[in-house]
């Protein structure tokens, strides 16, 4: 049984997550709307019409450079962020992750068709204060005992939904209202995060295990460090997951020197790219095979989708907690049943981005949408609850902000693979298929946690 204000924190993180935290990943229903309003129609000189705007490459190319700058610079700072979320706790963390979310809000209002180059700020900074909202609300599965995985797959889950508001911007501008009020009345709405955060959360963080079940946090934490003459510090020997004495006190670097993190690496960097290659180039899969006149319909529905992560994302949270459940049932330790639920989880995941690979080259319309939103949610669920169980939890912020880091880097790819099949696979044939054997290759990490969970 949660108490009372895990459950209230829990939902209010869910609700910023999907209206704040994961907007980026909205970007193919916000591509549709610049589209329309001619963002970078000046590099097509024949263009005369919105119909012909649609099928310009040079400027759908650039607001794939906005969307892959965006999602790779957010994932290249992360361990900076990470390091100070551990470092010096919550309210720090978020208030600077906050600060980013409004100013990336703004450019975005002050951008118009003639200044289209201020969506790289707006873009690049509402991706930053959106991950590290993320980072700042997994650590709301401690509190939750043996529903740590499921709590913390339903943030991530949400995290996903987090495209419903560029969906509310694209049905609002199909309205009639004008896409700089909309974000204008977004910008202000960004309060909110800045008041949850000194409301709901802790200064510091809540570690794992818990070791005092009676948690201050927010402004009442703040009165109770005003009324003690030794204020709270932040704990940074407990211990982690596995219960297992080498595990417990693991330095970061030899966290970061253990195979199965680099295999870990492998798993996120390919599948993000995946992931991010599809979002970014989802316009122009779709003018392949579908009428122009289709493809608005179909950005709906992909976009309402996409906001379905809030309840796709904790079946993969069930799945590890259930295996896990199960295993220590039979009588295994608790270190192999943890395993044994990890390893259920990216099995499945690898599963799932093979299928929906095989869908999108099949050009299966329904197949693909539907196969993206669960190797999405199932992925970066996975991510999260894999370093969250496999490491100590005083490294959360820094190893996780290292893996995106790096598959930040990795996804610069995708501007490449996308310029380079403009020309040469416009159909995306070739790459759909070279894709298919890119993420086969991340079940060596479901086989490194097998042999793991039976040592």
């Amino acid at each position: 049984d949660f108490p009372l204000y895990t459950g209230i924190r829990i939902a209010f993180a869910c609700a910023e997550n999907l209206f704040f935290s994961g907007a980026i990943y909205g970007w193919p229903t916000f591509e549709y709307v610049l589209i329309q309003n001619g963002y970078f129609s000046h590099l097509c000189p024949n263009v005369t019409n919105v119909t012909s705007l649609m099928t310009c490459t040079e400027s759908k190319e650039m607001l794939n450079l906005v969307f892959t700058s965006a999602t790779s610079v957010m994932v290249m700072v992360a361990p900076f962020g990470g390091y100070i979320f551990d470092r010096f706790g919550t309210w720090l963390f978020r208030s600077i992750a906050t600060m980013f979310l409004t100013l990336g809000v703004i450019f975005l209002a002050a951008s118009t068709p003639e200044t289209p180059n201020l969506l790289f700020p707006g873009a690049i900074s509402l991706a930053i204060g959106g991950l590290h909202l993320l980072i700042s609300n997994l650590q709301l599965g401690n509190p939750a005992g043996g529903g740590r995985a499921t709590v913390i797959t339903l943030v991530n889950g949400s995290f996903d939904s987090g495209t419903l508001f560029f969906l509310i911007v694209k049905l609002a501008y199909d309205s009639g209202t004008s896409l700089c009020v909309i974000l204008s009345i977004y910008a202000a709405c960004s309060v909110f995060p800045w008041v949850k955060t000194y409301t709901l959360m802790p200064r510091d963080s809540f570690q794992y295990p818990m070791k005092d079940t009676d948690v201050k946090f927010g402004i009442y934490e703040l009165k109770a460090i005003s009324c003690s003459k030794t204020p709270k510090t932040q704990d940074n020997d407990v211990i982690g997951d596995m219960d297992e004495p080498d595990e417990q006190n693991k330095s970061l670097l030899k966290c970061l020197l253990t195979p199965i993190f680099w295999t870990s690496l492998i798993y996120t960097l390919l599948l993000h790219l995946r992931v991010i290659f599809f979002l970014g180039s989802f316009v122009d899969w779709l003018q392949a095979f579908e009428p122009v006149g289709n493809i608005s319909n179909l950005t709906n529905i992909f976009g309402i989708l996409l906001c379905l992560g809030l309840f796709v994302g904790p079946i993969n949270g069930i799945i590890t907690d259930t295996v896990t459940s199960y295993n220590l049932n039979r009588g295994k330790s608790v270190a192999k049943s943890k395993w044994r639920g990890l390893f259920a989880s990216t099995f499945s995941t690898t599963l799932l981005a093979v299928g929906f690979s095989i869908a999108t080259a099949l050009h299966n319309t329904i197949g693909t949408f539907i196969l993206f939103i669960l190797t999405r949610s199932f992925l970066y669920s996975s991510i999260s609850s894999f370093i969250a169980t496999a490491f100590p939890s005083r490294h959360l912020g820094k190893l996780y902000g290292i893996s995106m880091a790096l598959a930040g880097v990795f996804g610069f790819s995708t501007y490449g693979i996308f310029s380079l099949a403009n020309p040469y696979d416009p159909k995306f044939i070739v790459t759909n298929y070279v894709m298919i054997a890119m993420v086969s290759v991340t079940v060596v990490h479901s086989v490194l946690i097998f042999v793991k969970s039976r040592a």
